[in-house]
């Protein structure tokens, strides 16, 4: 059972709170699967909210070891009621992390709310750094910050569309130095701010320095996932 991170839960408003204990409740209902932990994602984890921003909950869950080793098919993803709330199964998890997916490095750099057991949480921190391929984070990065400026284009409020570009790009430049910390608490979200009052040309071209710094920076760190290591974690935290 999940057990709540009270220095964490009690940051948040009553009615965030409110998301919370429904979602913590309704992955105690799943008895087939074993929860690791449940994050805070989107605007309420980057401190970027607004009061009516939407909750966006994310949770780590795993199967029983035998569960894996059948041949029978398995969620790897399930969807809780809410705004926007999901628990997505390690192995999925840890794949996409390892292929720079964005959303799910955020989950496994996101500091919890609430855990199963702290041991297996333990588990998932010590293979953040062994997920950080310099090459898949700018490539998945740029791509997705790329897909939200066609957005922002056609967007009557361009507010939202810029912030996540701006903070997608900032926040792969933390990943390749290896400076991000819990809930990326150290990116310059000021910067934000400043990008808003830009023109879309002025915008556009913001956005390009921040891609072209990002690529200028990823040949200097040349790191790449070492598969071994993530297969002999993995099965280490599914074992236990």
């Amino acid at each position: 059972m999940l057990k709540l991170i009270t220095k964490e839960y009690n940051k948040y408003p009553d009615h965030v709170k409110a998301e919370i204990d429904k979602a913590l409740l309704e992955i105690k209902s799943l008895n087939h699967i074993k929860p690791i932990c449940l994050t805070m994602s989107g605007s309420w984890s980057y401190g970027l909210a607004r009061p009516d921003s939407d909750v966006d909950l994310r949770g780590i869950f795993c199967h029983p070891l035998n569960t894996y080793l059948g041949l029978s098919p398995y969620e790897d993803r399930i969807v809780l009621s809410g705004d926007d709330s999901e628990i997505i199964d390690i192995r999925k998890l840890i794949n996409l992390a390892s292929k720079g997916n964005a959303q799910a490095l955020e989950i496994v750099f996101s500091e919890p709310i609430a855990v199963n057991n702290s041991d297996l949480f333990d588990q998932v921190v010590n293979m953040r750094a062994d997920l950080l391929s310099s090459r898949t984070i700018t490539a998945s990065h740029i791509g997705f910050a790329m897909a939200e400026l066609r957005k922002c284009q056609k967007a009557e409020n361009q507010t939202k569309h810029r912030k996540h570009i701006v903070r997608l790009l900032l926040q792969a430049k933390k990943f390749l130095l290896n400076q991000v910390d819990s809930n990326f608490k150290n990116i310059d979200y000021n910067l934000l701010n400043v990008y808003q009052q830009y023109s879309d040309q002025e915008f556009e071209i913001a956005v390009n320095n921040l891609i072209k710094d990002l690529e200028e920076t990823t040949p200097a760190i040349q790191k790449e996932v070492d598969y071994k290591i993530i297969d002999y974690k993995l099965s280490c935290l599914l074992r236990s």
